[in-house]
């Protein structure tokens, strides 16, 4: 197995554990281990599933919009603006369109895995609850 690959599938186990975590703890919070009644379980399940599977998604998708440059006007006024306060100041001052093309030649997405995971965990919590919904 590559490198790439390797690093790759760390980013998902530890993703998943962390995700499998916050399922356990909302599982037992919620008083799933003594619920006798299946309805009252799926909707547990579906509970359980939502919560962390909306946090990674979301996680995922602020990386995704920061990652496509649309704060870049905004941190290139604050930064700006920053400048101008310091008396002196040795940091030469670039167009907004050199400071757009510096920040876009190194910028790359590699955080896909939050979309995957928490989308998966959201569909799975989207079936229990349509299967809740049949039962009750």
């Amino acid at each position: 197995m590559s490198e790439k690959c390797k690093k790759m599938l760390a980013k998902y186990v530890v993703t998943v554990a962390i995700c499998v975590v916050m399922i356990v703890f909302i599982l037992d919070t919620r008083g799933f281990f003594t619920a006798v009644d299946k309805a009252a379980r799926i909707l547990y399940l579906a509970d359980a599933f939502t919560i962390p599977g909306v946090l990674i998604l979301m996680i995922g998708v602020m990386l995704w919009i920061a990652t496509t440059g649309i704060f870049d006007g905004l941190t290139y006024a604050l930064g700006r603006a920053a400048r101008s306060l310091v008396p002196f100041s040795k940091i030469p001052d670039e167009r907004f369109y050199d400071y757009k093309k510096r920040k876009s030649e190194s910028r790359n997405f590699n955080y896909g895995f939050f979309l995957i995971v928490g989308g998966v965990a959201l569909a799975v919590a989207i079936v229990l609850t349509i299967v809740h919904s049949f039962i009750s």
